[in-house]
């Protein structure tokens, strides 16, 4: 098979003359806006030019021949004296953009009243689907910031007059994170899929849960989106068990790992030691950064694994630095970095070796207390949406903007900015409803149709264009970063990122077409509609990101 690589997404470094361009670009769009203001008021408007003269309507036709044997018909009788000729019929008023935004309003109005159009959905016009949580917060805010994430697109989606006239509806069930036992959590959803109430599923907080769901949601016939937890690395190697009534629009252990590495290699370090901790979400990650690695020919000296919320991290960073790696890879995320970062800088921040972690996000930042005095220099950390970039997407800036509105204010302020994972639940409630909207269907099958056709693209918060999702392994197109952490006074929570020294990696940056088939059994998507695929990557391929510094709203 001949495939044609598309171009690499949006893999290039973004420097700052990005937020000159982007602040030229508001500058100019304010003067153009001054400019329009400055036509009207008070200035005298030339007179109007006098109408052109009325063209007299044309004579009637005459009247048909009379039949044999009939008198002729009357004529008919003359105008009324007097009686101008009727006047020519007005032209159609112009529309301006305000008008155009009505007109779709209203069209969305005319939609929700005719009823749902989506087959399959109740009489009530209800979608219902399912998703479980860690709302106690068990580890932070990543939970919140998800439902929230996932409540500003049932907003959106409702704006729009619903999914062909339907309502979403989402039940969010609690469910305190448990890295080592998805039980609790797997009969949540076995209940829920019992209960017979939901078109389908969302996928969990809980990464060892997110791997075992499909083989419930399969046996049962229904489809699951990737939630919060998105672990790609097995579930591509397991297709063939778990598919195919599932889709991944969330972000992936798979290009967790791989964008680490990948940025290690474009960054010059040869020498990488490893430490992830011994369950699901650390496993997949360390995996798939180790064979990304290696397959480049550089070399992995050390590999720890420490136990799940492991505080005590000095024998496995002493074991760690003995080897002399150039670079240290950990699979931490959330609160549970604090502890490595704090004990990195006591030991061994003088040695000048370069870190970087999985999933440093805002939650890690809200809870823990961070100031600069808490991480060394060279500190980088992968993020799954850092709002620097995705709020300069279209689809990511008006979660942003509702985000502002909602959660911006001063009563609310304790998240005040949207965290990855809002981005994230965001993208997976957008992706499912792009599905039933383009199928106008809930039946599965429809969907595993037009994914493995290779042409289905949908908006979401990672790209500028299109997120195109690929056939063989119905995983999307999607985006993270690596960056630099460091400290910004002028946030709410100063620990941030630099958003200067983001490296930004695609899935088609990271997963070559040559290994999507090698590393996925699926003989179901054709060859022809793998190239669909790649050719619609191309086409919605960016050559840059944007990225800003200011969100909308209280900071």
């Amino acid at each position: 098979m001949e495939v044609t690589t598309a171009p690499m997404s949006i893999r290039n470094r973004i420097h700052r003359g990005g937020k000159r361009k982007l602040l030229l670009l508001m500058a100019l769009t304010l003067v153009v806006g001054l400019s329009v203001a400055a036509c009207g008021g008070e200035e005298e408007q030339p007179a109007a030019a006098p109408p052109a003269p009325v063209e007299p309507p044309p004579p009637p036709p005459p009247p048909p021949p009379p039949a044999p044997g009939e008198p002729p018909a009357p004529p008919p009788p003359p105008p009324p004296p007097g009686d101008p000729p009727p006047p020519p019929p007005p032209p159609p008023p112009e529309q301006d953009d305000a008008m155009m935004e009505d007109d779709a309003m209203m069209e969305d109005d005319a939609m929700m009243e005719e009823g749902c159009q989506v087959e399959g959905v109740g009489e009530d016009g209800i979608i219902r689907a399912f998703q479980t949580q860690d709302l106690s917060e068990v580890i932070g805010t990543i939970a919140v910031h998800g439902q929230r994430g996932a409540q500003i697109a049932l907003e959106v989606l409702a704006d729009r007059g619903g999914i062909l006239g339907c309502e979403l509806q989402i039940d969010f069930i609690d469910e305190p994170f448990d890295g080592n036992d998805p039980a609790p959590c797997l009969r949540n959803y076995r209940e829920a899929i019992q209960s017979g109430n939901y078109d389908f599923y969302i996928g969990p907080t809980s990464s060892a849960c997110m791997f075992a769901l499909p083989d419930l949601t399969k046996a049962a016939g229904q489809f699951v989106f990737s939630g919060i937890a998105a672990d790609h690395q097995p579930y591509q190697e397991n297709y063939t068990k778990q598919g195919p009534y599932i889709m991944h629009p969330a972000v992936s252990t798979f290009l967790e790992g791989r964008s680490m590495a990948q940025w290690a290699i474009d960054n010059g370090f040869s020498r990488a030691a490893v430490m992830v901790p011994n369950y699901a979400y650390g496993q997949d990650v360390g995996s798939s950064f180790v064979k990304r690695f290696e397959a480049a020919g550089l070399e992995v000296v050390s590999q720890q694994f420490p136990e799940f919320n492991e505080e005590n991290l000095t024998p496995f960073i002493n074991a760690m630095v003995a080897e002399e790696p150039d670079l240290i890879v950990m699979a931490m995320f959330g609160n549970f970095i604090v502890p490595f970062w704090q004990q990195w800088k006591d030991c061994c921040a003088d040695l000048g070796i370069a870190t970087v972690t999985g999933l440093a996000f805002s939650s890690t930042f809200e809870v823990s207390g961070l100031s600069s005095a808490d991480f060394a220099d060279n500190t980088y950390a992968y993020n799954r949406g850092d709002w620097h970039l995705r709020c300069a997407t279209p689809t990511g800036l008006e979660l942003c903007q509702r985000w502002a509105e909602k959660y911006g204010t001063e009563d609310e302020r304790d998240l005040p900015i949207p965290g990855a994972f809002a981005f994230v639940n965001y993208g997976d409630v957008l992706a499912a409803a792009a599905v039933i909207e383009a199928t106008g269907t809930l039946d599965p099958d429809a969907w595993v149709a037009l994914i493995e056709s290779g042409d289905f693209c949908y908006d979401g918060p990672y790209q500028q264009n299109q997120t195109c999702v690929n056939p063989v392994n119905h995983m999307a197109n999607n985006c993270a970063e690596v960056g630099l952490i460091t400290e910004d006074p002028s946030l709410h929570y100063p620990v941030s990122y630099d958003p200067a020294t983001f490296d930004v990696y695609c899935m088609s940056d990271v997963l070559p077409p040559e290994e999507v088939r090698v590393l996925t059994e699926n003989p179901a998507a054709t060859d022809a509609a793998f190239q669909t695929y790649l050719d619609n990557v191309a086409a919605n391929a960016t050559t840059d990101a944007a990225w800003v510094t200011e969100l909308p709203g209280p900071r």
